[in-house]
């Protein structure tokens, strides 16, 4: 088995789930534990050495830019979101808090030149 950064990256994060999990589960549950981890650590090596190394470090073409749009929750939205509030009212909290949306992220990079309003209606897809 050869070594990569993903293997050994795959390998911390489930021995520190596996560990926290195990230190609070009786004797019993151990065991079961242990066979569930083994399984899924296995699962996500053969993954990582299916994996290319030279594909590790993929980025996009020069010149693509990634859009986003993020809602950071406090606890207003939080409650909004679990209770089932009308989506108005979420996007609304979301506004108040300095939310944008993918399209207005988007046409910011129109109004800069880096992209175009084709390429804005394409991708929010209302072109």
């Amino acid at each position: 088995m050869r070594t990569t950064p993903f293997r050994a990256a795959a390998w911390a994060l489930l021995v520190g789930a596996g560990a926290a999990q195990a230190q609070q589960a009786p004797a019993g549950v151990q065991a079961e534990m242990q066979s569930s981890f083994d399984d899924a650590a296995g699962k996500i090596v053969q993954l990582a050495e299916a994996i290319p190394a030279e594909k590790y470090a993929w980025r996009p073409a020069e010149g693509v830019r990634s859009v986003a749009e993020v809602l950071m929750l406090d606890d207003e939205l939080r409650e909004l979101i679990v209770s089932r509030a009308p989506i108005r009212s979420v996007k609304e909290a979301a506004r108040r808090r300095g939310f944008h949306g993918l399209r207005e992220a988007a046409a910011v990079l129109v109004a800069q030149g880096q992209t175009t309003l084709q390429e804005l209606n394409r991708v929010t897809l209302l072109g």
